[in-house]
């Protein structure tokens, strides 16, 4: 999932304003100073179900990712506090990942999602975080690195490349889903004509340039599956990639 912004969020709204994006550093600590780590949202978080139907009995590659109305995850300067999630759309996300045996990440999303292992104060924290926690620690981890010498959570493998026929082992071999964390990772996997879903939170703002949400050479095409509307104006609009009309 786009969990690297949701989790650099969540870190922020739980008390580490290094983390926040932009000016939300400074709003973030006047936030703490009046001890105030909840905002409003509606209770209705249901996640959309879809029928699986012959031969799908394998783990699917899903991408979900937080947009601006014109395609990017982040504006020229890295900052994406217009993203921030509200509790539902935080608790749809949370579904997701439950339904994740394993997820993909790069190094930087990695080294901010390793926060999760052992937050400190959870347990003080609303059950929205202490259930992505609880989602995040079950999760099989395998982080794509030429980097990254050192690994500091459970359950995590660390691989210097992303490899196609890996890739396609791991379908075959995981029955639940297969999380895709990051842009550039997702990108890949599309281009290895992998990806089989993807989530799209559209949040309803333009910011003229940035890094995308999702780049690809060739054409592909996608049938919408599912759609949900969220507080703020928030809405997600679910897709299947339609692999027999993609080119590459």
């Amino acid at each position: 999932s786009d969990s690297w912004r949701f989790a650099r969020w969540s870190a922020c709204r739980l008390g580490r304003p290094s983390t926040c994006p932009g000016d939300a550093a400074r709003a973030q600590t006047d936030m703490l100073r009046e001890g105030d780590l909840a905002w409003a949202a509606p209770k209705d978080n249901r996640l959309p179900r879809k029928e699986q139907g012959p031969g799908e009995d394998m783990g699917r590659l899903i991408y979900a990712a937080l947009t601006s109305l014109d395609g990017y995850i982040s504006d020229d300067t890295g900052n994406f506090d217009w993203a921030e999630p509200r509790e539902d759309v935080h608790s749809f996300i949370n579904r997701l990942e439950q339904e994740n045996g394993t997820a993909i990440l790069g190094r930087e999303m990695y080294s901010i999602m390793s926060f999760w292992e052992d937050m400190p104060g959870i347990e003080k924290q609303p059950e929205y975080l202490r259930e992505y926690q609880v989602a995040w620690k079950n999760l099989k981890k395998i982080v794509i690195s030429r980097s990254l010498n050192e690994i500091k959570t459970e359950n995590t493998t660390l691989k210097r490349e992303l490899d196609r026929g890996a890739l396609e082992k791991l379908k075959r071999t995981e029955k639940k889903n297969i999380g895709i964390g990051g842009a550039s990772i997702a990108s890949q996997v599309l281009a290895y004509g992998l990806m089989d879903e993807i989530y799209r939170f559209i949040f309803p703002i333009m910011v003229g340039s940035g890094k995308k949400w999702l780049t690809n050479s060739g054409v592909v095409r996608f049938d919408l599956i599912g759609t949900h509307e969220f507080a703020g104006g928030v809405v997600m609009l679910h897709y299947k990639i339609d692999t027999g009309v993609q080119r590459w």
